[in-house]
This record gives structure tokens, sequence and C-alpha cells, in this order.
């Protein structure tokens, strides 16, 4: 795969580049109901790298509908080997799903699909069992990004009617392809590659869920490079994906 990463301040004139010609890369017609995969993972788990395989093998496909992350927690970080892409805000993620769900724990490789279907992440066939579930119910609406020179716009749709308190808006970037030697604790001596890795979670202003543009600075971000920027919709503090986007900065 070729790719790129765009980081601040010095992404200009690659994004100079990527509006102006026949080099960027094309974006996939976006799947009107998309479906999210969230696996939690981390590379001091010894269960852990069958999942993150499975994750790279559906990341780098943008006709499959799906948004794919890869989020790196911390409470494996004390075995001897300290995940270089870990971050506690996915550990904090996946604490209120492990609430919502209630899991009574958290776990890896746990993967969550669309945020109500939660298993172990190598397992294909819950994998499979759970995407057919998802795009059955067909309940996430598709929020449109796009790039400018100044971050993101964003157009997030019209809701039904029935939530009664605000939409969390997270964005969430990722860099993708970030090979890494393992060099102590349970997968010394591994060279993993992890797909669309997460680098940065953030918070936005809360939505009514009625049709709204937003935009999300460069500035605002919570990563200084990436490979791709996901906006997903819930209710408060983790549950049920309402609306999700995704825009990729990287060629496949």
């Amino acid at each position: 795969m070729r790719s790129f990463i765009l980081r601040q301040p010095a992404y200009l004139g690659l994004l100079f580049l990527l509006l102006a010609g026949p080099v960027a890369p094309a974006q996939a017609e976006p799947s009107k109901n998309p479906v999210v995969v969230e696996l939690f993972t981390s590379q001091s788990c010894s269960s852990c790298p069958a999942a993150d395989r499975l994750l790279e093998e559906i990341a780098h496909n943008p006709d499959n509908g799906l948004i794919v992350l890869g989020c790196h927690v911390t409470y494996w970080d004390h075995l001897r080997w300290k995940d270089t892409l870990s971050l506690e805000a996915c550990t904090e993620r996946q604490r209120e799903y492990a609430g919502i769900l209630e899991q009574g724990r958290t776990y890896s490789p746990n993967m969550i699909v669309n945020g109500i279907y939660s298993f172990e992440g190598s397992d294909k066939g819950d994998f499979g069992q759970a995407i057919r579930k998802a795009r059955q119910k067909n309940e996430v609406a598709r929020i449109d990004i796009q790039i400018t020179p100044e971050g993101f716009e964003v157009e997030l749709p019209d809701l039904p009617a029935g939530q009664k308190i605000p939409y969390e808006l997270t964005v969430l970037t990722y860099t993708t392809n970030q090979t890494v030697e393992i060099k102590s604790g349970e997968n010394h001596g591994k060279s993993i590659t992890y797909a669309h890795a997460v680098s940065g979670i953030k918070r936005l202003p809360a939505w009514q869920g009625h049709k709204e543009h937003r935009r999300i600075a460069w500035s605002a971000l919570a990563a200084d490079k990436l490979h791709g920027v996901v906006v997903i919709a819930q209710p408060v503090r983790g549950g049920k994906i309402r609306a999700a986007g995704e825009y990729r900065i990287y060629f496949n």
C-alpha cells in the first residue's frame, strides 16, 4: 500500500496535492448505512495478534461499508512493554462500553460492532454474525465528511425523533500500517502491523440529532498526524452508535 501521513504544521503542501489533482485518494462511494467496528487491543496481550490480523484484513477495503478502528488500551502496559500506540482515552472508551453493555469487566482483544455487539476480537464466526446483524438492522445513519484547507466539513443527518437528550459526538483520528517490533512482554520477538490504530479521541459539542453542518479545524484534532478521520454519534458515554462517517487520507 502506498500511504502518507498529514502532519501539523507541515500538512499544507500535501493538502494542496490532495485537493489539486489526480493524486488525491479517491473516496469510495460511501455506504448509506455504515457499520462501525472497534477493536480494543494491546501490543502486550498474547491473545491479541490474531484479532489484529483480522482487523488488518478488513480495514483497507473502503467499499465494504465498514468503519474500522483499532483502539490500543493502557491496562496491559505494566507487563514489561508499553504499547507504543496505547491511549488512556481508548481505555476510558472501552470502560464506558463495558458499563453500558453490562460486561462487568474490560478485556482484550474485545471487538464491538455499532456499539452494541461485543465479542472476542479474534473470533471470525462472532465477527461475521455481528456484521450480518448490523447490516440487517441498518440503523447507523451516514455522516458526510470532506477535507478542506482549514480542516474537515461535517454534514450531520436528520435522525428520527425520539432521543430526548443530546447525542455525544466523538472525532477519532487514526494512522495505519504501523509495524512495531515488540521487544519485551508476552509478544516478545514479534513484529506486528497495526491497521487504523487510533491516534487521538476528542469529544465535540453535543448534537441534538437534527441536520447540521459542523467544521473541525486542524487545530482541534487530537493528533498531530493522521491517515483518517472518523466522527461517531452516540448517547452520552457510549452505547448504540446512531450515526458515523469516515474520511480516509491514504492510498489503497
